[in-house]
């Protein structure tokens, strides 16, 4: 074990943290102002300035709708799964004609993905323990669950950042790479829950680690996190106030980033205590004194009772998947699993005590385990991953029909050969899908091809498409006319 050149990225929706591999050990990389988490939170001026992390966040309370934070939650091509909470933010939330989810500051629009991109350029250039390059070569973690077009758009952002981004690896794979790189054994088949609950994402893999050799079995995850548990308190925050001074404070920006940050710190207090006190202060709702309240911890589990049956059925779903697997343990990452409640949840469910890895750098942690393995500096350890979702193409009737099925481990290639319906048909369209649904319009869109014919009969032409997924889970689409036994061009976009 050496040193390795490419940094691990966590992007987390609340923080944002980089390691890397020195002299074997994994080291946290610091900015010029002596941070490790960076809050992933950007403020915008009138003028189209921007400033990122600790600055950024000072602005929250004095001007949210120009403070953009927990994006995260808004990089997705599902605008149906956003419109369910885009309401909650201080800042507006739109789409455009094409369905695409835009974030509006001073009526500029920006894709959440672009903001990412500020964010990570910032980052990159005030971080002091980088390699002198002009493009910095990192591994960046992203929740288990996105799709491939979700992954393409963290790299876009990386790329517009000057980063080249070798992977993106699932955050439950860089909690097991982490866990294991630290304690290292030549037992067999120990199969791992591994389970991470952040701010915005719930992920779970079955992983089985021994020998050297981290084998991923299965993937799973939703939009569930510490975002949506201190929703449940600002609603009840600002019910509560609603009710005593007939004032809706949710209706003001400003007073909804109060709202907001009380109910963060009564939610941190309720891990460690049995009640949290919360102060309204005077004038915020036309009150003449403060505001208290009391939010006791029968309470909020009460509240939150619907967010942990979800919890619970994900990880029966993980179970019931691969029932054929005997589950060893449990690994716990992430702030979210400080709540007692989802702990005993997770660990009744799985039928196991679980080891909570308690550091915050874990996950950036294990993408920078993942460089260390892409240029050497780590040797003796080997990776199976497997696909997140299926992959296939939309048939004629509308319904997928799938290639590559759901938690296949990669590299992996197959093929499907097409042919003209018709006399003289100038070209063969394929429109390749991601997703678990028998319809094609509900699974994600990978994108829309089409395959150019030499003029002739019907079902003369035999085209052969390979669908393969490499070994840094890139997808790839290419095409062979078995007659001529040539490689075909495939053009983006319907012919």
């Amino acid at each position: 074990m050496s040193h390795s050149s490419i940094i691990g990225i966590d992007f987390g929706c609340s923080n944002i943290r980089v390691s890397l591999i020195k002299d074997g050990e994994l080291c946290q990389v610091f900015n010029i102002h002596g941070d490790h988490e960076i809050p992933a939170i950007i403020y915008f001026d009138e003028y189209g300035g921007y400033e990122t992390g600790n600055k950024a966040k000072k602005h929250f309370t004095s001007d949210p709708q120009n403070t953009v934070y927990s994006f995260k939650r808004l990089i997705t091509d599902n605008f149906p799964e956003v419109s369910e909470f885009m309401d909650n933010f201080t800042y507006p939330v739109v789409k455009n004609v094409k369905n695409e989810i835009l974030i509006r500051v001073h009526n500029r629009h920006y894709a959440p993905h672009g903001i990412l991109s500020m964010l990570l350029y910032k980052l990159i250039n005030e971080l002091d323990e980088l390699p002198q390059s002009n493009k910095t070569d990192a591994v960046i973690a992203i929740p288990a669950y996105y799709t491939c077009t979700q992954e393409k758009m963290i790299m876009d952002a990386a790329e517009l950042a000057g980063i080249k981004c070798l992977r993106c690896i699932p955050d439950t794979v860089a909690i097991a790479l982490a866990y294991m790189y630290e304690n290292m054994s030549s037992e067999n088949d120990v199969t791992y829950a591994v389970v991470s609950l952040g701010a915005s994402s719930c992920c779970i893999s079955l992983v089985t680690c021994g020998d050297g050799i981290v084998e991923v079995i299965s993937h799973d995850g939703m939009q569930l996190g510490g975002d949506n548990f201190t929703e449940l308190i600002v609603q009840w925050l600002a019910e509560e106030v609603l009710r005593d001074v007939k004032t809706d404070l949710r209706k003001d920006p400003k007073h909804k980033a109060l709202l907001y940050d009380k109910s963060i710190e009564a939610k941190h207090n309720l891990t460690h205590q049995n009640s949290a006190c919360i102060t309204i202060p005077k004038g915020c709702a036309g009150n003449r004194h403060d505001l208290k309240y009391t939010l006791c911890r029968t309470q909020y589990e009460k509240l939150s009772e619907k967010l942990y049956q979800s919890l619970a059925e994900m990880c029966k779903k993980a179970i019931a998947m691969n029932d054929w697997y005997a589950i060893d343990g449990v690994i716990l990452a992430g702030d979210a699993v400080n709540d007692r409640s989802i702990r005993f949840i997770i660990e009744e469910s799985f039928g196991k005590k679980s080891i909570y890895l308690e550091s915050k750098s874990v996950v950036s942690q294990g993408a920078a385990i993942q460089g260390g393995i892409f240029d050497g500096a780590v040797r003796d350890i080997l990776i199976l991953d497997c696909t997140r979702h299926s992959i296939g193409y939309e048939l004629p009737n509308g319904k997928t029909k799938v290639i590559l099925d759901k938690d296949t481990t990669f590299p992996i290639e197959k093929t499907e050969k097409f042919s003209s319906d018709y006399d003289d048909q100038p070209a063969i369209n394929i429109h390749v899908v991601e997703g678990e649904y028998e319809q094609a319009s509900q699974n994600s869109s990978m994108g829309y091809y089409h395959i150019e014919l030499i003029p002739a009969k019907k079902g003369i032409p035999q085209i052969e498409v390979s669908f393969e997924v490499d070994a840094s889970s890139r997808f790839h689409l290419s095409a062979k006319d078995l007659i001529s036994n040539r490689e075909i061009k495939i053009h983006e976009g319907y012919a």
